[in-house]
């Protein structure tokens, strides 16, 4: 064991210790579950000692990386350019559409489906059709299941 690890363990215990110091009365059922899993387990507090170490360092270098990301993101607004003179308003000055998606366009696009020659055909194939009765009377209840209403709804749904 080196001296680091030595020092993390001793820190650790230090921590538990004082947390005991601190701390309010104990669950009485709950110390007992931990005394039984105890004498089953005798390696637990080994492996216990060894997860918390690993996840609090785990845990600083995600704090880290967090830290140098709004290091980042805070140079970057920094050093954007200025929006632009007095009447840059007016006439679109500072203002960048290309990149900025349309709202909602992208969304709806995602969700139609493509409704080219292609895609007709294989609505009206029979496995299709057949797939698609099945899906419907899964999904719809069952007062909705007579068949033409839920066939034009499932259809208008996907077609």
């Amino acid at each position: 064991m080196q001296s680091e690890e030595q020092r993390l363990i001793d820190g650790l215990f230090s921590r538990l210790k004082e947390a005991g110091t601190q701390s309010a009365s104990r669950d009485a059922s709950a110390e007992e579950r931990i005394a039984q899993h105890m004498k089953e387990q005798p390696a637990a507090p080994y492996y216990m000692a060894q997860t918390i170490l690993i996840q609090e360092a785990a845990i600083k270098q995600l704090n880290d990386r967090i830290q140098a990301l709004e290091s980042q993101v805070t140079q970057l607004q920094a050093a954007k350019p200025s929006s632009g003179g007095f009447l840059s308003g007016l006439f679109g000055g500072g203002q960048s559409r290309g990149s900025d998606p349309i709202p909602g366009r992208t969304i709806w696009a995602a969700l139609r489906p493509a409704r080219n020659r292609s895609m007709r055909r294989k609505c009206r194939s029979k496995t299709m059709r057949r797939r698609r009765r099945a899906v419907a009377a899964a999904l719809w209840p069952a007062r909705y299941k007579r068949r033409q209403v839920w066939q034009a709804a499932w259809c208008w749904a996907t077609c």
